[in-house]
Order: structure tokens, then sequence, then C-alpha cells
């Protein structure tokens, strides 16, 4: 007999079958209800538990590329949750550049109460900052021992933090309606980037797209006008970048920033 929470997802196994099965049930239920009527009758005060913090397991990883040896490295994973007694927690990274290996722990809360078994997918971003070591890294679930993905970190061409100045963008989002909603819509998967220039002298030059397995990277490319139109003056900005209308499935979307912190969000574009 297994169970979570006061609220009890109950499930068959050989320990109901030895036990009785259908009586167990009847007097372990009978039991719960006499302690909590207790608990109201005589005021009983309920102290709150705690909950538990565990190890889940990842099944996926989003990897972006073009990262080197002096970028801010990042990726995401992704996984299910077994009922939604279980609520997403910290993950934490462990890069290890002798062996090209980087182990990723996700961990989750398990809250006591009523529990719904239905599966909860997660996605989470993981940050590893500076891998200052070129080449391809494995990424392990640090929970399974599980191959989850590769990622590749080239040598750095530049001792400033990127390749390109980016725009400062501060959100992206996918815009979806009834009106693009097949593949031959080219506009089918519309991607908003928004953010401030904070001077008059900046302004876009061109956004590259790159596609990956399942991420995509987003390179808002700027310029710098002459000085002399140079004007401290915040000026927001909302640009369209047209995606492929037939991704499926989830994607991370990676699109760097002028800030370094760039905007990651793993987005389903149905099926």
């Amino acid at each position: 007999m297994g169970f979570v929470g006061t609220g009890f997802a109950f499930c068959k196994n050989s320990e109901t079958k030895s036990f009785g099965g259908v009586v167990v049930y009847r007097v372990f239920l009978s039991m719960i209800i006499l302690m909590l009527a207790s608990k109201h009758l005589f005021g009983a005060p309920t102290v709150p538990i705690p909950p538990v913090l565990v190890d889940v397991p990842i099944t996926k990883s989003f990897v972006p590329t073009g990262f080197d040896s002096n970028d801010r490295v990042q990726l995401a994973i992704g996984g299910e949750l077994r009922n939604s007694c279980f609520k997403i927690a910290s993950s934490v990274a462990t890069v290890n550049p002798e062996n090209r290996t980087i182990v990723v722990k996700q961990q989750a809360y398990v809250y006591l109460g009523f529990c719904l078994m239905m599966i909860v997918p997660y996605s989470e971003v993981v940050t590893l900052g500076i891998v200052n070591k070129p080449g391809e890294y494995q990424i392990l679930d640090g929970s399974s021992g599980k191959e989850i993905g590769h990622i590749n970190i080239d040598i750095a061409r530049t001792t400033e933090q990127d390749e390109f100045l980016y725009a400062p963008v501060s959100d992206a989002y996918l815009i979806a309606d009834d009106k693009h909603n097949s593949e031959s819509d080219p506009e089918r998967n519309r991607l908003v980037l928004t953010g401030a220039f904070s001077n008059t002298c900046m302004d876009f030059k061109e956004i590259k797209v790159t596609y990956n397995e399942n991420a995509i990277v987003i390179q808002p490319i700027s310029i710098l006008k002459s000085q002399a139109e140079c004007t401290d003056k915040k000026i927001n900005f909302l640009k369209m970048v047209i995606l492929d209308p037939k991704l499926k499935g989830d994607h991370l979307i990676h699109v760097r920033s002028l800030n370094g912190a760039a905007i990651n969000k793993v987005v389903d574009f149905g099926f």
C-alpha cells in the first residue's frame, strides 16, 4: 500500500495483497479519519510538517551553440515530476574540466497534502558560468548518472565578453494566434524581443538566428552611430523575429543581451 500526504493516493502492490488488501485499506482510512476528528474535537494544535527535499531525474537537456571560453555558459534541463505534491527546487551543476563532464543534479520539494496522480513536466535553466577549458563536455544527470547531452566550448577569439555588441533585450516571448496556426504559414512562429536603448547612438544591425537540435540561439546584433548623434535618452524597442514555421515540440529560446544575462525560455511549439 502506498500513500502520499494527508490526501492519500493509494496504489496496489504486493504488500497490499499480503495484508488483506481491502481490509487494510479500510482500517487505515478509518484511523486517519479518527485522528483528524480527534484533533478537531479536542482542539489539538496542528504542527506544519516541512516538505522533504529529494533528487528528481533529468530526462533531457536543451543546449545552445556558440559558447566560448569567456562566455557565461547556460543551458536548460527538463524532466517529469511524478505527481502534484512535487514542486521544483534548485539545481546544482558541477563542471569537471579534466574529464570534460558536467554533472547536473535537480531537486524538488515533496509536500504533504492531497496529490493529483498525474505527470507534471518541468524545465529549469542552469548557469555554469565561465568554462575556461575548451572542448566537448558530456552532460550527465547527477541522480541517475545517465548522459543527457553534450555541449561544445570553443576557444575565445577576443578578450571581451562577447564577439558582438548585443542589444539590451529584457524579454522575449512567442506570439500564437488562430490566424497563424498552419505549418505552411511563414508567420506561424513569431518571436518578439523587447527592451530599451539608453541613448540615441545605438541601433539594430541584424538579428541572427541559429537552430540546434532543440535550442534556438537569437543574436540581436547592434551598431553604434557617430558620437555626434549620441544623446542620453531611453528608447524602448520591440522587434519581431520570424522563426521556422515547422518547429515542433519543446525548444529552448536563448537570446543574447548586452548585460551578459541571456533570456532563456523553454517553449512548446506544439506537435
